[in-house]
């Protein structure tokens, strides 16, 4: 068994995978935000609240922001910190909790638009309107690691503000958030899916209203959605750049698994993601991909691997593409392009790291089981063996 049995939170991030440092920290800044937001919520609705502990609270809230665009922008040493400091204090509030039955009665109205209300306040305080707007819209199934791109964002927008709409990170605002991820963590998308799409569209479209600069993430399961978008952000005078990830379905599933394990051991909970929705996503961001392109719905189309390296770009001149339309065969050649042994030993080793961590957290045996096949399955697919390593 490889050594994960980490004394100390340090040893834990130390060991991560680079990628996954980002997408972990995201989810720790995702979750010390919103209780900063809720508790300056609280305040404000006594009788009679302290402002000066209010003054403190917006300041941190400030603070937080500030780290969270740094965070995005791959400073590492503010990811380090917002995994140890940050992730220490979010370890603590999850820890020793009675694991009680959680009520899913829908949000009131009341209730929503309150939270809507915040996160709508925040992109006013802290972005502004751009004269020229740009959106930077991220495409790629999950694990694919597409949180990387938002640090190459900056370049779009000249050095001026933007907004981060991800729906993840939304969730962490539903009253029952932590309730959720204690008792139903495999169904925590769907239980808060209700809410949050509707935040997510609703932030979207205060942020084009208000001419402010964003970056979209999303998967590209479906092109209806998306292409929408795109056509309203044309629409609206934005300045369109589309970035997505080549990476084959082998590494961004292992992604996946990478990624809950990670905070299983930081938060003692985690966000799987169901093979078949992986699946999904991979083979629809194909046929989304091809419909951006032929369509046009785009100044500047991207494709990265997972190293962030470009592998194919096109623009929109006038009313034509600089090139004729080849982003999928890109995609297609990236996601196919054979493995060295070096690689597939890599890949090896990056499971069994996984599975060792399922077997020291005491995972369910279905769950190890699960895992285990993915993992020889593609082994063999890939020409290795699953135990000659």
């Amino acid at each position: 068994m490889s050594d994960v049995c980490f004394r100390s939170l340090e040893d834990v991030v130390r060991a991560m995978p680079e990628w996954v440092k980002l997408d972990v920290a995201i989810e720790v800044m995702a979750e010390v935000l919103s209780d900063q937001r809720r508790a300056i919520a609280n305040e404000e609705k006594k009788e009679k609240p302290d402002r000066e502990k209010l003054e403190r609270l917006k300041a941190e809230k400030r603070k937080l922001l500030q780290e969270r665009q740094a965070m995005y922008s791959g400073n590492r040493e503010v990811i380090h910190k917002i995994l140890t400091v940050y992730g220490n204090k979010v370890r603590k509030k999850y820890t020793g909790v009675e694991r009680v039955d959680s009520c899913m009665d829908p949000l009131s109205e009341e209730e929503h638009n309150e939270i809507l209300e915040r996160l709508k306040q925040e992109v006013e305080e802290f972005t502004a309107p751009a004269k020229h707007p740009a959106a930077v819209i991220l495409g790629g199934q999950p694990g694919a690691g597409k949180g990387g791109l938002i640090a190459l964002a900056e370049n779009g927008f000249s050095g001026h503000s933007f907004v981060v709409i991800n729906g993840d990170e939304f969730r962490k605002e539903h009253p029952m958030s932590k309730e959720i991820l204690l008792k139903q963590e495999e169904d925590y998308a769907r239980l808060t899916d209700p809410d949050v799409r509707r935040w997510t569209r609703d932030v979207f479209e205060y942020a084009i209203r208000t001419k402010r600069n964003l970056v979209f993430e999303g998967t590209m399961r479906t092109d209806g959605p998306i292409c929408n978008t795109l056509q309203r952000l044309k629409q609206q005078g934005y300045r369109v750049i589309v970035r997505v990830m080549a990476v084959h379905a082998c590494v961004s599933l292992l992604g996946t698994y990478e990624r809950h394990e990670e905070q299983k051991q930081i938060f003692g909970y985690g966000r799987p993601v169901a093979k078949a929705s992986h699946d999904a996503a991979y083979r629809g961001m194909l046929k989304t991909v091809e419909r951006i392109e032929k369509e046009k719905l785009f100044d500047v189309l991207e494709v990265y691997n997972r190293d962030k390296h470009l592998l194919y770009e096109n623009r929109v001149i006038g009313r034509a593409c600089q090139k004729p339309p080849k982003a999928v065969e890109a995609i297609i050649g990236e996601r196919e392009k054979k493995w060295t042994a070096d690689q597939l030993r890599r890949f090896i080793q990056a499971w069994d790291q996984v599975l060792d961590k399922m077997v020291f957290r005491c995972a369910d045996l279905r769950e190890i089981g699960s895992a285990r096949q993915h993992r020889d399955f593609i082994i063999k697919r890939k020409g290795g063996s699953p135990y000659a390593h």
